[in-house]
């Protein structure tokens, strides 16, 4: 029997535990105390732009510059590391009682915190160059668009380069998206951490559970999509209780 001085913690071990392997799902409130605003909350990119428009798809070919002011700018003279969110989830998945995390968010924090997680919505590790394909790392690509504030250019062939990240109206990438639904299905329950669970269709896989009555629990700091379903569900910070969490499951 699980035991623990923070209640919520030896409730959520407990439920771990008992379920495992769980998948977890995290979004970007995940990475708020590593000081990345999530995109809803105030502060947030979505209160200066319109992802719907300045992050979608169509504005590669319209105007690519504002595609980077949209999902790159933010990394612009920033260094941000992972927190302890982000660590207790990767001890959580080493030692198996999480079997993968399938995240929304497209910092790279959790690989930084040693969990090979899958980023069903790309990444800024990264561009790409649209005309030859080629890859070319994140940092000297932003250099250049921090410079100019226009869509950096290949060094191969001179095309424009756009982040991997997945932008509004694309599809998600077939292999994270057959993994994350893999991970799902094998998994005795799903945990979502710091996610709205508004955005389709990663927010599919927690529905899943509900619809077929599978254990969900949900830790985020104020109510979700799906919140009445799910059991745990923790009105509380990633970054305070998930490392005890992981110690208790340690012991």
């Amino acid at each position: 029997m699980v035991t623990a001085a923070d209640p919520d913690a030896g409730v959520l071990a407990s439920f771990l535990e008992r379920w495992a392997p769980v998948v977890a799902l995290t979004g970007a409130g995940v990475s708020t105390a590593s000081g990345l605003p999530d995109f809803r909350s105030p502060g947030g990119m979505w209160e200066r732009l319109d992802p719907m428009v300045d992050g979608h798809v169509d504005m590669l070919t319209r105007d690519p510059a504002r595609v980077w002011q949209c999902w790159a700018e933010p990394l612009i003279g920033t260094r941000v590391v992972p927190n302890p969110a982000h660590t207790a989830l990767a001890r959580l998945e080493a030692s198996g009682v999480i079997s993968g995390v399938v995240t929304q968010n497209i910092d790279g924090l959790h690989h930084a915190a040693g969990s090979p997680a899958v980023e069903v919505h790309g990444h800024l590790r990264s561009a790409r160059c649209l005309r030859c394909g080629a890859e070319e790392d994140m940092e000297p690509a932003l250099a250049r668009y921090a410079d100019t504030r226009l869509a950096p250019q290949c060094l191969e062939c001179g095309g424009t380069l756009r982040p991997q990240v997945v932008l509004f109206g694309e599809p998600l990438p077939a292999s994270a998206w057959g993994r994350a639904s893999e991970l799902a299905q094998t998994a005795g329950a799903c945990l979502c951490v710091g996610t709205s669970l508004q955005v389709y269709p990663a927010a599919g896989l927690a529905e899943a559970f509900v619809r077929a009555r599978r254990p969900l629990a949900i830790v985020s700091r104020q109510p979700t999509e799906m919140w009445d379903e799910a059991d745990p569900r923790l009105l509380r910070s990633a970054e305070q209780l998930l490392p005890a969490v992981a110690s208790i499951l340690e012991n």
